[in-house]
């Protein structure tokens, strides 16, 4: 997601509490979102890893006929993943190879501007690491389709979410007797349209530190991503309906707060642009597997107050080279960092 979660004003939001209507999810085995809580609720599922139990989501397959079966979305770009955990059947459910460790503290000290982060060496670190083997894409046999099933949880309970320390970062509540799980959500644009997501992995300890996402080095290997803009140095300002980019996230999103129900309403994103969805005319090209690329306003357009919230990629591409650049006036390009972030549902209308 550096790609991350404040974001207010981009759409009509329903009412505290109120559930999205169903016809709105693209994942159409979540249980629940609920816009204004910035919360979506999915099955959790058991399985083991080690000798540990671990609790997973399932969010995408690379194939559109298990997509459907499952509920979940078709993400077709999924099969071109590089990293991919070959898992296998038991009684207990699947069985991984590894699993994330979520005992680590997340930190994130804000810079001046909020973003960059404060220059030191022990500024930022990410909530949740992974060692080599792990990767929220997993494939049930030789032959076949490659699931988004990013790992949520370590261990029986009772989870302590004051902490952390055995769930990811964005876990709101777990149930693992009901197998449900609630997880923060971010919002972001397609197509000029708003839309929910869930950020789970990065491959940069930074996106990691502000998406409340798994630090996974190897996430961005093979050929399976698509575009994902983030801004650098959008307006600020929490009730500002032009506000979008990583410093709104830092200055406006409480970044250093851990996330919790009594919290989450205020936890958003800094309004990424995703360049492809899982309907109309760019679901044959959507994958969950983002490669980041970062546009920065150039100095006059941001002493002008002229760097408005942008919604559509096309706009980013049209106004390059004459308003916006890469950082610190380099060609606009892919950062390097790639991110997991399965899109959930879309808010106002189905981008096309």
């Amino acid at each position: 997601m550096l790609i991350f979660s404040v974001f207010t004003g981009c759409a009509a939001i329903p009412e505290a509490s109120a559930e999205l209507p169903r016809e709105q999810l693209v994942l159409r085995s979540a249980l629940s979102v609920r816009p204004a809580d910035n919360s979506v609720t999915l099955p959790l599922f058991r399985g083991r890893a080690g000798n540990q139990t671990v609790w997973y989501i399932v969010m995408d397959s690379s194939d559109q006929a298990d997509a459907e079966r499952r509920g979940v979305v078709w993400a077709p770009l999924l099969a071109r993943a590089g990293h991919v955990q070959a898992v296998q059947h038991s009684d207990a459910g699947l069985v991984f190879a590894a699993a994330p460790n979520f005992a680590p503290e997340r930190r994130y000290r804000p810079g001046p501007q909020g973003f960059p982060p404060l220059d030191a060496a022990d500024a930022v670190a990410p909530g949740a690491t992974a060692p080599a083997a792990y990767s929220p894409f997993i494939r049930l046999a030789a032959d076949g389709p490659i699931l988004n099933a990013p790992i949520v949880a370590v261990g029986d309970g009772p989870f302590d979410l004051s902490r952390h320390d055995r769930t990811m970062d964005r876990v709101l509540a777990i149930d693992t007797a009901k197998r449900q799980v609630t997880l923060l959500l971010s919002r972001g644009f397609a197509e000029g349209r708003a839309v929910l997501y869930i950020s789970t992995e990065a491959s940069d300890p930074l996106a990691a530190a502000l998406e409340r996402a798994t630090l996974v080095p190897k996430l961005g290997e093979g050929d399976g991503d698509i575009g994902l803009i983030a801004m650098m140095n959008g307006q600020t300002g929490a009730d500002n309906p032009e506000a979008q980019g990583l410093p709104h996230l830092v200055l406006d999103g409480a970044v250093a707060a851990t996330a919790g129900r009594h919290n989450a309403a205020r936890l958003g994103a800094p309004g990424n642009i995703l360049t492809a969805f899982p309907t109309g005319k760019t679901a044959s090209g959507y994958s969950p597997l983002w490669s980041v690329s970062l546009a920065a306003w150039a100095e006059d357009r941001v002493k002008a107050g002229s760097n408005i919230r942008i919604t559509h990629q096309a706009e980013i591409y049209r106004l390059l080279g004459k308003g916006i650049n890469g950082p610190d006036g380099a060609p606009f390009a892919p950062s390097g960092i790639t991110v997991n972030c399965p899109v959930v549902a879309y808010l106002d209308a189905a981008p096309p």
